[in-house]
């Protein structure tokens, strides 16, 4: 008889935590991810309104002429082409580029990106809408953003008013539900370790970030740059039940963006677009510095990580 008592209490502790459990809101449990404490919770499912995206390059070949300038400046001043024939498909992946100066790294950007068009082959990104009229299948792409410089903000504007700012001026709320535009930034924030439930956070200065923190925040930006940017092209009918909302997974072209900062900034950013990938983002980063961006790859995620080596615009080597 003497442990009925601490039965009792036992019992008692258990009902107030499940009815504590209950009275909390999922939506509250949902936002409570600390700033520096976002674990591998963000799993694709948490991502179930993305659209996967891809590019394609079909026997790429970009040609320059070779000009008096080439001949003296140019570390390759006799080569014809930036790349040949290139082929490869990337969906849902974190692709590395490497090589030597002037072996077409950024020649690949700069095509994915559409700042040119090439010689011979195809570009192609692709990511489609399908609704449950098959008839209607609609395409969707994701607008390639490209980054190759450190950010820099105003001192005067809060996180909320640069995510705010980007979403007007890259989504279409005419076309897409509040709550669309919602998941996606609250997605994003969570994928890249900010507590979008804390006001104060969204109320911080930007200039006032660390250097991690300005790295992740800018790739926030751009996602939302990227998810959006096509948005407008498709008229969702806010009145259908039935029709899923869903948007393009960003594609991020990033050009050497970090060389320039230690490894663990790097490390640290680089877990995010980890996960990012896994919630079927494109991101290609040509880098100069590869061994800042090693470190050891979560079985979970060895199959959204690869690389390729170029030689005087071919690929050397490749693990896609």
């Amino acid at each position: 008889m003497s442990d009925s008592p601490s039965r009792v209490l036992f019992l008692v502790a258990v009902w107030i935590g499940l009815l504590v459990a209950v009275a909390i809101p999922s939506q509250t449990l949902a936002f409570s991810i600390p700033l520096q404490e976002c674990s591998n919770s963000a799993t694709p499912e948490s991502w179930a309104g993305m659209l996967p995206s891809q590019v394609r390059f079909s026997d790429v070949t970009q040609h320059y002429p070779v000009t008096w300038t080439r001949r003296l400046f140019s570390s390759e001043p006799r080569r014809h082409f930036a790349v040949r024939h290139i082929t490869l498909k990337v969906s849902s992946c974190f692709l590395q580029i490497t090589g030597a100066s002037s072996s077409g790294k950024s020649t690949i950007l700069r095509l994915i990106h559409g700042q040119e068009q090439p010689s011979g082959g195809a570009v192609e990104i692709a990511s489609q809408y399908h609704s449950r009229d098959n008839n209607r299948t609609r395409p969707r792409n994701a607008l390639p953003i490209y980054l190759d410089a450190k950010p820099s903000w105003d001192h005067t504007k809060t996180l909320e008013q640069y995510m705010d700012d980007t979403v007007r001026k890259y989504g279409s709320l005419d076309a897409l539900t509040h709550d669309a535009v919602h998941e996606l930034k609250t997605h994003i924030c969570t994928i890249f370790a900010f507590d979008v439930g804390s006001k104060m956070w969204l109320r911080r200065k930007a200039v006032d970030l660390s250097p991690s923190e300005s790295y992740r925040f800018r790739l926030i930006l751009a996602c939302l740059q990227s998810s959006l940017g096509h948005a407008r092209m498709v008229v969702v009918d806010p009145h259908d039940r039935h029709e899923p909302r869903r948007l393009p997974a960003p594609i991020l072209l990033l050009d050497e963006w970090m060389d320039q900062e230690t490894s663990s900034v790097v490390q640290t950013v680089l877990a995010g677009l980890r996960k990012l990938v896994q919630a079927g983002a494109v991101v290609v980063s040509v880098t100069h510095k590869p061994e800042r961006w090693k470190t050891p790859v979560p079985a979970s995620q060895a199959t959204f990580c690869r690389e390729i080596v170029l030689c005087r615009g071919e690929i050397l080597s490749s693990t896609l």
